[in-house]
């Protein structure tokens, strides 16, 4: 019984890792592709974000959300905290990890969540001309006109 719990235990450890290292995997490719550069500075208050990209020599955490090319938000209060930000700095790109964050916020370009269990990415068209970004042709079928 020991030994099965045992085994339970590490395979959980090695399907978390996993998970992780395919969620920096998934979240490099989209942020180089946004920022239009092979490294990226992200502020994001996302303490699971945190230990995501710490391992990632493309994505720079930053701790000031004016030194970033793009801000993450995951929860309402995070996005209002960077009001100020956001209204200063115009050119800095704002993406969610939550639907309705991106929904209800114009300043928010696009938005990585989960939905039933699986990922799901969108972008609004008229926001991401609104920053000049024109993503690689795979992100494509991503783009919406309007939620």
């Amino acid at each position: 019984m020991i030994r099965i719990l045992l085994f339970l235990s590490l395979l959980y450890g090695h399907l978390y890792a996993w998970e992780k290292k395919s969620t920096l995997q998934v979240y490099r490719e989209l942020l180089t592709s946004l920022a239009g550069s092979d490294t990226v500075k992200i502020y994001t208050a996302d303490p699971e974000l945190h230990s995501i990209f710490a391992r990632s020599h493309e994505i720079k955490i930053v701790n000031v959300p004016e030194a970033s090319d793009i801000i993450i938000v995951s929860n309402e209060n995070a996005y209002e905290r960077l009001h100020d930000v956001l209204q200063r700095n115009k050119q800095i790109l704002v993406f969610a990890t939550d639907y309705h964050l991106l929904k209800d916020h114009a300043g928010i370009i696009g938005a990585l969540y989960w939905k039933k269990g699986r990922s799901q990415l969108l972008f609004i068209d008229s926001r991401l001309k609104e920053h000049h970004i024109e993503l690689p042709q795979e992100y494509r079928p991503f783009i919406v006109e309007s939620l």
